[in-house]
């Protein structure tokens, strides 16, 4: 069965002008009519362009997935689809757990449940874990070990809820000392206390004393990274920068 480029946009669900943009890229490119000008699709071209959709589901550029559908073979390719539905059970299950907790405390807000303190949190840990993990797991392994890792996920899974205002008030109070350290930088008293905090807040996150060389370590690595810049900087230009000076100074001053 052969389809026209309308008639598989329309079972695929995108535009006509997609399938011609994978066409001029070399993606995806049609059979030529012998007898008209249409664009032709066959079965093999129906299975490749479901295979283009699920890489793009999962977030791949399009550079990547055409590297995907030209060069891997089927097997890896089976492999990558079996790691990515694993993955998927895993965010459904992350996404069950929240919809609970939302689900619960509107209930609770109604009177009609009392939650527990423990269950407030269901699902939001494993998502700020998640979302970590993809930003900054290798760079962890990577500068302090597997060990380190293991330990900071399995500290903030069993976080008392203590621990997670303490940590979350301690992050917002790094943001805000470093907003007003931007405009008074000779402040010792607040560039400690922000060094201090952060302090702090690593050592609640890793589940032991965050000691001088990791802690110099760590805010060298802030100021290297684009994705650490990005976390501080986008409460204001500069705050990264402030932060790694504040620590420096703290050490060196006590």
């Amino acid at each position: 069965m052969f389809y026209k480029t309308s008639e598989l946009a329309k079972l695929a669900g995108i535009s006509s002008r997609t399938l011609r943009h994978y066409d001029n890229m070399g993606l995806l490119k049609p059979k030529r009519s012998q007898t008209s000008s249409y664009r032709l699709y066959d079965q093999q071209d129906v299975d490749k362009l479901q295979h283009i959709l699920i890489y793009r589901a999962m977030g791949f550029r399009l550079d990547r997935i055409k590297h995907l559908v030209d060069n891997i073979d089927p097997e890896k390719r089976l492999a990558l689809l079996n790691e990515q539905l694993k993955e998927l059970h895993q965010q459904k299950r992350r996404i069950d757990r929240i919809i609970e907790n939302i689900s619960n405390t509107i209930q609770s807000l109604k009177g009609n449940i009392t939650m527990k303190d423990q269950d407030k949190f269901m699902g939001l840990k494993e998502s700020a874990i998640k979302a970590n993990d993809d930003l900054y797991k290798e760079e962890i392994i990577q500068n302090w070990g597997q060990d380190t890792y293991e330990r900071s996920k399995k500290q903030f899974m069993n976080m008392s809820k203590e621990d997670y205002d303490q940590q979350e008030k301690l992050s917002k109070d790094i943001i805000d000392g470093l907003i007003r350290l931007s405009t008074d930088q000779q402040n010792e008293h607040l560039m400690h206390q922000v060094a201090k905090d952060h302090q702090t807040w690593i050592t609640i996150m890793w589940g032991h004393t965050c000691e001088k060389e990791a802690h110099l370590n760590l805010v060298d690595m802030y100021l290297a990274d684009k994705r650490f810049q990005a976390f501080y900087d986008k409460h204001k230009k500069g705050l990264t920068k402030l932060l790694r000076n504040a620590v420096y100074h703290f050490y060196q001053n006590t």
